[in-house]
Parts: structure tokens; C-alpha cells; sequence
């Protein structure tokens, strides 16, 4: 059995990286009874915190990758992303600077339920592994947690929130009124 004493996956920003991705994960499945301005609100706040979470986590390396584990499945993906897609409305879509594919610099189409969707899918399989309580599956679950920050969620967090604040704080724009504080 290997020294758990200095176990990465019991370090503080672990422990509370786990708090918010699970808070992520239950505002999410709930936000389909909620107002669009709430919604848009609490993801504009706790996405910082995510983000800071994440780039908190320890760089580790796990010995037995065997205990890795997904669990979010593409229906439950799709869930998600087809109620975000309702609440949304007309303001699921935005633009990013990019290239497509022939390498052209341009704008590329973005969703932010596709982004949330996403962003859950990430957090529901972390703090479902990390929830095994096994040695090795908290390990796994901050290594794919760490390693998907740097790969994926994390690139996402800075364009939704860029596309919230924009609805929040660019209330002149005609179709971001329902945002307020």
C-alpha cells in the first residue's frame, strides 16, 4: 500500500477545488428552475473561482492509472446542454477570434451551453472519482482534473466569462436587459 501521508489529493486546494466543482455540478443540474439573470450571475461568480481552484491543484503524476474513471455519459451531456440551450435562447451563441479550419483567421461560433455542458461534464467525473475515497482514484481524479484544466476547461472559463460579462455589464446592448444585479 503506498504512503498516503503526503497524499496531493488530501492538500487544502484539492479539498476545496472538490467544494466548488461540486457546487458547479449541483447549480448546474438545478438551473433549469431558476431566471435567466440568476443563472447568468452565479456562473459569472463562481467561474473565477473554478478557474482559480483548478490552476491551484497540484501537478501530479498518478501511479496506478487503471483507477481512472468516467462517469458523466453523452446523454447526461446532452441533457445539459439541450436545457441550457432553452434557457438561452438567442444568447447561446457568440463569436471568438480564431482559425478554422484551412487555418484562415476569423470568428468561430461558440455556445455557451455547449461551454457549461462541458465544464460540467468535467466536474460531475472529478468529484464522482474523487468520491471513491480509494487512494488511487483521488489521484487519478486530481490528475484528470489538473490535466484537463490545462487542455480544455480551463481555455473555456475566460470565454464564457467574457460573454457574461458582456450581458451583464453591457446593458445598453438591447438584448442583454434581463442581466442585473
Amino acid at each position: 500500500m503506498p504512503d498516503q501521508s503526503n497524499d496531493s489529493a488530501n492538500l487544502k486546494h484539492v479539498l476545496d477545488m472538490v467544494t466548488v466543482a461540486n457546487e458547479y455540478c449541483i447549480f448546474t443540474e438545478s438551473a433549469g428552475k431558476l431566471e435567466l439573470n440568476e443563472i447568468g450571475l452565479y456562473y459569472h461568480r463562481v467561474l473565477p473561482l473554478l478557474y482559480l481552484k483548478g490552476s491551484l491543484l497540484p501537478d501530479t503524476e498518478p501511479e496506478d492509472n487503471t483507477a481512472a474513471e468516467k462517469y458523466v455519459t453523452e446523454e447526461q451531456w446532452e441533457e445539459v446542454f439541450n436545457r441550457f440551450r432553452l434557457i438561452l435562447g438567442d444568447k447561446d451563441e457568440y463569436f471568438l477570434p480564431g482559425q478554422d479550419d484551412t487555418g484562415e483567421d476569423g470568428l468561430l461560433k461558440a455556445s455557451l451551453s455547449e461551454n457549461i455542458a462541458d465544464i460540467y461534464q468535467d466536474m460531475k467525473d472529478f468529484i464522482l472519482l474523487y468520491a471513491k475515497n480509494t487512494y488511487h482514484s483521488r489521484q487519478n481524479a486530481v490528475y484528470l482534473c489538473r490535466f484537463l484544466f490545462k487542455t480544455r476547461w480551463g481555455a473555456i472559463i475566460p470565454n464564457v466569462l467574457n460573454q457574461l460579462h458582456a450581458m451583464i455589464y453591457n446593458r445598453e446592448e438591447d438584448n442583454f436587459e434581463t442581466f442585473t444585479d
